[in-house]
């Protein structure tokens, strides 16, 4: 039994180096199932609870896998330090993520310390490949999107009714108090990609240690405009890209490396309503403080490439995008408009894509299953406190 189960092991593992080495079109990945949208509301303990209960087998997982690549150990001298530093800092910063952890951890029936570390580091294991974009129409209303190249299968999506903060929807990482991309009642969303060249930058200034994830669901829960988030992600200083839009019709990218960021506008000479990052510094501000300690942006294809698609959508004399127009640069292998030869961002991965219109009246938030290119985007409206009245 031994031999035949080792000999199976041995065949599956040659046949996936032979997906990685071969040619593997997209219609050959198979399907992740539809994600259903689960709500909780209350206390941030009471949606923590109810988080915990309803994902217990996808928190479950996540433990797992985090124990595989060492995520919740929390034993190693210098990760201590770095977590009490960030304990200390959310403590201030956004006191409310613990009564949440504590919460999870109940629901869920595990330990609030697993939780906790589970919160604090689980992106420190993923070179992230996200790509974010945003557009604007001809009448002025605000697209934003993007592929998330995370594992999908560690995600949820839930729809947040807080006692205390504004309503929103976004994708979390199953038994982590935090999110990825999301909107809020107001018309506020944002969407994110790794910058790969902050591991090779020293800030000038003091780190401020609040974990990115925990500083985008403070966007959510507290910001109703793009000036406003962009405050919010000054003063945090977190090492991100992020694309912000608000129903106000702003729009914006901002690609922060700590204490030093550039900011990208749709209406900047020559970006045509377009803003949109993948995971390299391109910034001027951000090159040139890379440039005083003797360092450049990394030079990674993928990277390059997916911005080179942003570069050359903003050649298109179109001046009015479309939601579908987004939806299709996001998840179309061929072309985003057929017969035209535009490229997309989809990269044959497990990828999925969310996006979201931008409005004041419930705004929507939209998700195609990874892979995205084979899966139709699925609508959820963001409920305003006034609707939630019986």
């Amino acid at each position: 039994m031994l031999t035949l189960t080792c000999l199976l092991s041995v065949v599956l593992l040659l046949l996936g180096f032979c997906w990685l080495a071969g040619d593997h079109p997209h219609d050959a990945i198979p399907p992740l199932p539809a994600r259903e949208i689960v709500t909780v509301r209350g206390s941030h303990y009471q949606m923590g609870l109810e988080h915990g209960k309803a994902f217990r087998d996808e928190i479950l997982f996540n433990i797992d896998r985090m124990h595989i690549w060492g995520g919740v150990s929390g034993n190693e001298t210098a990760c201590h330090a770095l977590l009490q530093r960030q304990y200390d800092a959310v403590a201030d910063y956004a006191p409310d993520v613990f009564e949440e952890i504590e919460g999870i951890a109940a629901g869920a029936g595990v330990e609030p310390e697993t939780i906790k570390l589970m919160t604090f580091r689980a992106w420190n294991h993923f070179p992230s490949l996200c790509t974010a974009v945003g557009m604007k129409d001809s009448s002025g209303k605000v697209y934003i999107g993007g592929n998330i190249d995370d594992p999908a299968e560690c995600y949820v999506l839930m729809r947040h009714e807080p006692s205390d903060a504004y309503n929103y929807v976004d994708m979390r990482w199953a038994g982590a108090a935090w999110g990825c991309n999301g909107i809020n009642e107001k018309g506020f969303g944002y969407t994110l990609a790794g910058l790969w060249d902050t591991e090779h930058f020293e800030d000038p200034l003091p780190a401020v240690h609040i974990p990115t994830g925990i500083v985008h669901r403070t966007l959510l829960s507290k910001c109703a405009t793009v000036a406003e988030a962009i405050e919010v992600l000054s003063e945090a200083r977190v090492r991100w890209n992020t694309v912000l839009g608000d129903a106000k019709g702003n729009l914006a990218m901002a690609q922060c490396m700590g204490s030093v960021m550039g900011i990208e506008y749709p209406d900047d000479p020559g970006n045509n309503g377009l803003v949109g990052s993948s995971n390299h510094a391109f910034r001027r501000e951000l090159i040139d403080a890379m440039a005083k300690q003797g360092k450049t942006p990394g030079a990674q294809p993928g990277s390059l490439d997916r911005r080179r698609v942003i570069e050359g959508l903003r050649a298109d004399p179109n001046v009015g995008w479309t939601l579908n127009d987004l939806q299709n640069v996001l998840r179309n292998h061929d072309n985003y408009r057929p017969g035209e030869g535009y490229p997309s961002i989809c990269n044959d991965t497990q990828a999925y894509s969310n996006c979201m219109e931008i409005t004041a009246d419930e705004p929507e938030f939209y998700q195609a299953m990874a892979p995205a290119c084979r899966h139709p985007y699925v609508g959820y409206k963001v409920k305003s406190r006034a609707s939630l009245v019986e």
